[in-house]
């Protein structure tokens, strides 16, 4: 992290250096040719050249400040020239095919600038010497009148490039204002993205910095509690009571929440999960109750997966109401079941709109765990759910206590019916009626035990048909069947005793009274045999 960090640093100050070279070196060029251009002007044509060497100094590179000062060194040459001050015209035109090497024309000028100072010079020996030199002198002034017409040739010509020159550099001044603009802007935006940068990288720091602590300080929260969890003293009150688990049909053996969380019974996970949900109110951090009741939210069990629902609620809203529209959708009864159960727990309108959703299309059994929900949320919640969803309630569950009363009085003819039926094929008395009871509950528990009946299953016929006396015990046709279930499993004597409890119920009853006459009959034969 530190090594792309300087890297990062590193790069973004050398693009900074580059941009602010190019920037100087192009305002310079501009700043000493303009300069020069003025001196010009003026006629300081010597302080225009040098200005300009100045700027061949600073950019020995630049091509229009090298051109400028070849032109200028010639025009100057040209003025010295006319004052026959050949050394300076010289040093001018040597100058400038230094600059310019290639320009034949520049090398020419001064290659004539050197004859004509060699002939000056040769003059002037004649004439001390006192020599006419007629011819030499009439060459002198033809080679001096052609010279001169070059430079004013040049010098049309220089003014035509002078000319143009303004026209191009009053075309550039435009340019370099538009530029100047653009440069600020750009600069501008440079050091806004420069800062953005530094900005990105100081906040990727600092965000990996913060998402490492959390990520530890996390770690050792969950690692916290899991570590409650391992301990075998954790439970419900202050973490030192254990759990009988008498209740499940075990022994009265104690045991931890550790142990219960792992425990093969469903019933005691469940449990579990309620003590670990008080434990996790007591911490109240929601990312680490989330991770610790995730495996739980995957548990097969209908129980175990509605309790840990129930439980990350408090911490997880949105992934408890997930998990809970999953199970009440899940095509078993059981999950149906456990999820409308869950949703009462929770007063919130989601619930409620869950169970509303779903509610018509629930099994039975889960339909009425989904109203008794909804009842108890609709008792139960004040300032947690509108006045409007209430109305709704309301109305949703006289609708459906409408509709459960009608198809009631269906099932309740339709099973009358078929209870009559199988009473008379279990009893085997034609022409005698069985009145079938009212009792929706004590009617499940009377078909289950003829069912079991008729398949010779009498261990488990006897079970329902004494949870039909506790509902009603003064059904004579129920002792007669616990009486037949007795005989069946040759139990002679014990099945006399429930038929004398149905004769007790109806002493005028002439079957009963001739049934148990022929059991004790069995009874005593039995015994002379024996």
């Amino acid at each position: 992290m530190i090594y792309y960090r300087k890297i990062f640093l590193l790069t973004g100050t050398a693009v900074c250096i580059l941009f602010i070279n190019l920037f100087a070196q192009s305002d310079s060029v501009i700043s000493y040719v303009s300069k020069a251009n003025e001196l010009y002007e003026k006629g300081e044509i010597k302080k225009a050249i040098i200005s300009l060497e100045d700027g061949m100094a600073f950019n020995p590179t630049s091509v229009k400040i090298r051109t400028l000062l070849v032109k200028m060194l010639v025009e100057d040459s040209k003025n010295d020239y006319s004052k026959k001050d050949y050394d300076r015209a010289i040093r001018s035109l040597k100058r400038a095919v230094d600059l310019a090497p290639t320009d034949k024309y520049v090398k020419d000028i001064y290659e004539m600038v050197i004859d004509a100072k060699k002939k000056a010079e040769a003059a002037a020996a004649e004439r001390k010497s006192r020599k006419p030199a007629v011819t030499g002198s009439r060459m002198d002034t033809k080679e001096l009148n052609k010279i001169i017409s070059s430079l004013y040739s040049y010098r049309e010509s220089q003014e035509e490039w002078m000319e143009s020159y303004r026209k191009s550099e009053e075309m550039l001044n435009k340019k370099i204002a538009q530029f100047e603009s653009e440069k600020k802007r750009y600069i501008v935006l440079m050091i806004i993205s420069l800062l953005l940068g530094f900005s990105g990288l100081g906040l990727f720091i600092v965000t990996q910095r913060r998402y490492a602590e959390r990520e530890q300080s996390l770690s050792q929260r969950e690692n916290h509690l899991l570590d409650l969890m391992k301990r075998e003293d954790i439970s419900f009150a202050k973490s030192v009571t254990k759990l009988a688990l008498s209740q499940y049909s075990l022994t009265d053996e104690k045991i931890s929440l550790k142990e219960m969380m792992v425990h093969p019974n469903a019933h005691i996970r469940a449990r579990g999960v309620e003590l670990l949900e008080q434990e996790l109110e007591q911490k109240n951090d929601p990312v680490a109750a989330t991770k610790v009741l995730l495996p739980f939210l995957r548990d097969p069990n209908n129980r175990v997966r509605a309790n840990a629902a129930k439980a990350l609620y408090k911490f997880n809203a949105e992934t408890a109401f997930s998990i809970l529209s999953e199970m009440v959708n899940n095509p078993s009864r059981w999950m149906q079941t456990s999820a409308a159960w869950a949703l009462g727990q929770i007063l919130d309108e989601r619930s409620v709109r869950i169970l509303l959703e779903r509610l018509d299309f629930l099994e039975v059994h889960s339909k009425r765990s989904a109203v008794n929900s909804l009842e108890r949320i609709l008792k139960n919640a004040k300032e947690e759910i509108s006045d409007d969803l209430k109305r709704t309630i309301r109305k949703k569950l006289k609708d459906v206590v409408f509709k459960e009363h009608h198809e009631g009085k269906e099932r309740a003819s339709q099973d009358s019916a078929g209870i009559e039926g199988m009473l008379n094929d279990v009893l085997g008395n034609m022409g005698t009626e069985f009145p079938v009871p009212q009792n929706q509950k004590l009617r499940v528990h009377l078909k289950n035990g003829l069912s079991l009946y008729k398949d010779a299953k009498y261990n488990e016929a006897i079970l329902e048909f004494n949870d039909c006396l506790k509902y009603d015990n003064k059904i004579e046709y129920i002792f007669e069947l616990l009486g037949n279930c007795y005989y069946n499993k040759g139990k002679v004597l014990e099945s006399i005793e429930y038929y004398k409890k149905e004769l007790e119920l109806n002493p005028n009853n002439e079957r009963i009274k001739n049934l148990i006459d022929q059991k004790k009959s069995e009874l005593i034969g039995n015994n002379n045999q024996g």
